[in-house]
Order: C-alpha cells, then structure tokens, then sequence
C-alpha cells in the first residue's frame, strides 16, 4: 500500500490533494509518464482524513512524453492538438486541473518528508469540519476577491460551471487557512487548478 510518506517532492500536487481531501473535490492530474500521477492518486484515496478523494491520471499526450526531459516526444502538433481537445472535455468534470512534471534528480534522491502526513492529517481534519459557504455571496463582499472573480472568469473564458466549481475549491482553501470568508488570495489558488496547464 503506498503512504504519503513515501512520496518524494511533487509539493505543488501534494498541496492540490490536500485541497481535495478538504472538500471532496475531483482532480484531474496531468504530466508526464512516470511522473507519479497514479502514485499521488492511490496514497491520497487511501486516506481516512477529509472526504473521499476521486481522481483520473492522464498522460499529456499519446506518447506520454510530452514536455519530458529525459525522453523524446514523437507525436506531431496536429496529433497533440486532437489529444488536448479530447482531455478539454473530459476535465469538464474534475474540479481541480493540475500538472505534475517529471521529478528532477535531487528530488529523486532526496529522503521522504516523513512528518508532511502527519502535518496534512491536522490541517485536513481541522479544515474539514471548518464548514462555510461556497457560494458567489462569500465573495461579493470583498471588492478585491469579486475583481479578482470577474477577472478570472472574463479573461480565461470560463463557464458558469468552471467559475463555481472555482469558489467551491476556493472555500476548501479557506477553510485551510481557518478564514470565514474566502479571500482574494484563496480565489486566486483555486484560479489556477481551473484550467488544463497546457
């Protein structure tokens, strides 16, 4: 059975499950073969904090070695391109979109974090009996935060649904940070799993 403690770096992905796990949120993870996408999935659904975590893992092309460095990518741009348009409508369903790159070779080597589980369990259970609203009032309140939404939502073209989906992750990093309301900077996290990274 694989532990979180046994993950080696990949913080940024590790901080987007945590996110998930406080809200039950769907995640999409998106990288290289050999990133360790399946292997985050498997230790994060396993965990008995937060809420059940439901996750797909995905190559980010046929070949899988799309942006790799340490392996050649044969797919042309014409077959990339259809990929991508395929996986634009499969993440329709996932409220967090991430990239997990390749592990470079320090972090590679580097010995696991074994207190980081314990660290995650704490916050996770605290911020998942946080509670708090989801919904477009807790931002409204906030001059900042609500530019910031309208922002996101106009300049990266998001739909009704992607936009919601944006403020229920961002509750989920509030809650985190023990804030009653969402704020502008909480937003702006959740602003960035709201796309595909490529």
């Amino acid at each position: 059975m694989m532990r979180r403690n046994d993950i080696k770096g990949q913080a940024g992905a590790r901080r987007a499950l945590e996110v998930a796990c406080v809200g039950g949120h769907s995640i999409m993870l998106v990288g290289p073969r050999g990133a360790g996408k399946h292997t985050l999935l498997e230790a994060y659904q396993q965990t008995e904090i937060g809420a059940a975590v439901v996750g797909m893992a995905v190559d980010c092309c046929p070949c899988g070695n799309y942006q790799a460095t340490r392996k050649e990518c044969p797919c042309s741009a014409r077959l990339i391109a259809r990929y991508w348009r395929r996986l634009e409508r499969a993440a329709e369903g996932y409220d967090i979109l991430l990239e997990v790159p390749e592990l470079n070779t320090r972090e590679y080597l580097a010995e696991p974090d074994l207190e980081r589980e314990k660290w995650e369990d704490t916050r996770v259970k605290a911020a998942w009996k946080w509670g708090g609203e989801h919904t477009l009032l807790d931002i409204k309140g906030d001059d900042a935060t609500r530019r910031l939404y309208e922002m996101a939502v106009d300049r990266c073209g998001l739909t009704l649904d992607r936009a919601n989906r944006m403020v229920r992750v961002a509750r989920s990093i509030a809650n985190l940070a023990e804030s009653e309301r969402i704020q502008a900077k909480h937003l702006a996290e959740a602003a960035q799993y709201s796309r595909l990274p490529y």
